[in-house]
């Protein structure tokens, strides 16, 4: 701190003091309101993560430091995550070598998900709190025009791209994808195929063993393109730290 805040006493006898750690700072002046209680830790009412991609807010929050008297090490606080950490990612899975390369996504659009609502913690040692999501809506289109190689390469990352969103359970039909793609024009087997532009998938968010987006973790999702008799998108999302999930493939099949 400048200026450095001192340990207080009371003629003498040191005061022990309880730590309550969140971010963003937020001096409860608007509609989100920070509430702290030494049982129950950290509670944030109206939070709002945004729904710019790349600009949104990452709620922090730490447990409790409770009765902490004077000490000439630093006082540790352990900031954790609060909401959830969507990705996307994509590889082409093509064995044949004249049918590589030739798929680009243009974009992502993340359908039906939240990014406000209330955080309640229910215990002050950790911030394991529940979530009430506010109105689901579409997140911006994400515009990507990302070549796929054979390689499995991010499409959003954790500092371009970033999709933040309120832990929930998922349900099918739901929180969805879009995924826009197009195929570059190629020659198979003495044939000449066109290009085809613009092409939309849709997926489930709800897949596999993902059920759920828990607080604190980051979800993966790999769409992986297939170009062969017919185009399989085979679509995998993986959980990873923030903490570790799950995986699964989703797939949308195309005759040439």
């Amino acid at each position: 701190f400048n200026p450095a805040i001192m340990w207080p006493t009371n003629n003498g006898t040191p005061i022990a003091l309880d730590f309550f750690a969140y971010y963003p700072y937020n001096d409860n002046s608007g509609t989100e309101q920070v509430a702290c209680d030494l049982a129950k830790g950290i509670s944030i009412t109206g939070a709002n993560l945004g729904t710019t991609i790349g600009d949104q807010t990452d709620y922090l929050v730490a447990p409790v430091v409770a009765d902490q008297t004077v000490q000439a090490s630093a006082v540790g606080v352990a900031f954790e995550h609060i909401s959830s950490l969507l990705l996307f990612s994509a590889q082409d899975i093509t064995q044949i070598n004249e049918l590589k390369n030739k798929v680009t996504v243009n974009s992502i659009t993340i359908k039906n998900v939240s990014t406000s609502g209330d955080y309640a913690n229910t215990a002050a040692g950790d911030v394991a709190g529940t979530w009430t999501a506010g109105a689901a809506g579409d997140l911006p289109k994400i515009t990507l025009d990302a070549s796929v190689a054979t390689t499995a390469a991010e499409l959003t990352t954790t500092t371009s791209n970033p999709v933040l969103v309120i832990p929930t359970t998922l349900t099918a039909a739901t929180q969805t994808v879009d995924i826009v793609y197009s195929i570059a024009a190629y020659n198979y087997g003495g044939e000449d195929f066109p290009a085809q532009n613009n092409i939309t998938a849709s997926f489930d968010l709800k897949a596999g063993t993902i059920v759920a987006w828990e607080q604190g973790k980051k979800y993966v999702y790999t769409i992986k393109f297939n170009l062969t008799e017919e185009l399989e998108i085979k679509f995998a999302p993986t959980v990873e730290n923030w903490t570790e999930g799950g995986a699964t493939d989703l797939i949308v099949d195309k005759m040439l």
